[in-house]
């Protein structure tokens, strides 16, 4: 088993004019700490207008940062929106980012989860999953294939070119794909890329899960291109240690607000940016409700 830490950047209000700078330079400072204590890999998430909930709509740009601050803690992006980004831009970006952190990347694919943020870049919700697995299909030939290559799809359209530059890893970092539900883990075993997933759910479910990607993966693997399979499971788990379970259970409150926002955009979204004060309304929500933050352990 590996550890790691998964930065979505959220920033609930009130904000001041230092409050993103503050943000983003104590992410670095941590991910820095976290290297030098042996942690096996850090993820960033990439999100767009989604004001408090994450400000991480750059990842390659923070990763790469980070890669200049640390040693062996590996680079992952949890995830990279095929969707909203075009094919060859994310094989640029990628193995640059390769390069330069000496083939730490872990290269994580995901279609984006709300209106929110797919309608301003001209990408229907109900054509995510296709233009998903077309993105695949036109990316991957694009990390070794010195000798160019041309791809004509419904959504993408590339001409014969050849992609610079190339990654450290080869044939390419390895591959995840975003999972939020039961039958998203199952796609994942299918499709042969590790798992990202989400402490969303108890013990038991979680093995019921997992048995569900193993089996896909063994019995029903369909890659979507030619690619180099990566048979693995990553889950975001909450976690907080603190001097009592009071303040653990304050700390801790940031998860909650996580998972608070994360279904708020996503079921009730797009709203007029700043006519919502997520934090209080996560607030609210909480005193009238019996949630809680975080089980005794």
């Amino acid at each position: 088993m590996q550890f790691g830490l998964f930065y979505e950047l959220q920033l609930p209000r009130p904000w001041d004019e230092d409050s993103e700078y503050r943000l983003f330079q104590e992410a670095l400072e941590q991910i820095e700490l976290a290297d030098k204590l042996g942690f096996d890999t850090v993820w960033c998430t990439e999100h767009h207008f989604m004001e408090e909930y994450a400000h991480l709509s750059a990842p390659e740009v923070f990763l790469a940062a980070v890669s200049q601050r640390t040693q062996r803690i590996r680079l992952g992006h949890g995830i990279i929106q095929l969707t909203t980004n075009p094919p060859a831009r994310v094989a640029e970006r990628v193995s640059t980012l390769d390069l330069i952190s000496d083939g730490r990347v872990e290269l994580g694919l995901g279609e984006a989860g709300s209106t929110t943020e797919l309608h301003p870049f001209g990408v229907r919700f109900r054509e995510k999953r296709e233009i998903f697995d077309e993105a695949v299909r036109c990316l991957m030939p694009m990390f070794d294939c010195p000798k160019g290559f041309e791809f004509k799809g419904k959504h993408f359209e590339f001409p014969l070119r050849t992609v610079v530059p190339r990654p450290r890893q080869k044939p390419h970092p390895p591959l995840w794909v975003a999972c939020s539900q039961y039958e998203t883990i199952v796609r994942a075993g299918q499709i042969g890329m590790g798992a990202l997933g989400f402490q969303f759910m108890n013990p038991g479910a979680a093995e019921a899960w997992v048995n569900a990607y193993y089996h896909a993966y063994t019995q029903n693997l369909e890659p979507l291109a030619n690619y180099q399979t990566n048979p693995n499971i990553a889950m975001v788990s909450a976690l907080m240690c603190a001097e009592s379970e009071e303040e653990a259970r304050r700390r801790a409150e940031g998860w909650d607000f996580f998972q608070f926002a994360l279904v708020f955009y996503n079921k009730e979204g797009p709203f007029p940016p700043g006519t919502i004060n997520f934090w209080e309304e996560y607030e609210k929500r909480r005193a009238t409700s019996d949630h809680k933050i975080l089980p005794r352990v």
